[in-house]
């Protein structure tokens, strides 16, 4: 039944990985932090992972084309390949696949080799977690966090006397 089971790969960080790390271009800086943290897996690393898995089944590289309807409707699971641990860049493929899929048993295995159904409760959660990883909050918090705490220190010592 590995016929009807096709794994659907998309590389969104291609352009990332070659910019340039300087200072006169923040959103760029910004961009290659969030690569960083995200720290994705190459495409033959994830073709070989998906084999391993699901041998003989079907592996679709988006970036080389676009996923036609037809492909997708004889199939009875897709698979969902996130190079990352949260499929950033996935947004766009995962509303084609829930309109295209509908009868088919969606699955996500990201690039940390961790296996999970995409439904509705993932859905969100992914959402959330995508969320805090392209706006980097809770590095933010704490930069500021940090940063009150060193002045408060600083003040702390320099009214006891020991700056």
């Amino acid at each position: 039944m590995t016929d009807s089971v096709i794994g659907i790969f998309h590389d969104s960080w291609v352009g990332i990985r070659e910019l340039p790390t300087s200072f006169r271009n923040p959103l760029g800086l910004w961009m290659k932090a969030v690569w960083y943290k995200a720290n994705p897996r190459s495409s033959a690393y994830m073709k070989a992972l998906f084999a391993e898995r699901y041998p003989g089944a079907t592996f679709l590289d988006v970036g080389t084309g676009a996923i036609s309807a037809a492909t997708i409707a004889g199939t009875s699971k897709v698979v969902l390949l996130y190079p990352d641990s949260i499929g950033l860049g996935y947004f766009a493929i995962e509303r084609v696949i829930a309109r295209q899929a509908s009868r088919a048993e969606v699955e996500v295995l990201n690039g940390r080799r961790r296996q999970f159904a995409f439904d509705r409760t993932s859905r969100w959660a992914l959402r959330f977690r995508r969320f805090l990883e392209w706006s980097m909050v809770i590095e933010c918090f704490a930069g500021v966090v940090l940063l009150l705490a060193t002045l408060f220190l600083l003040l702390f010592d320099f009214v006891r006397g020991k700056t």
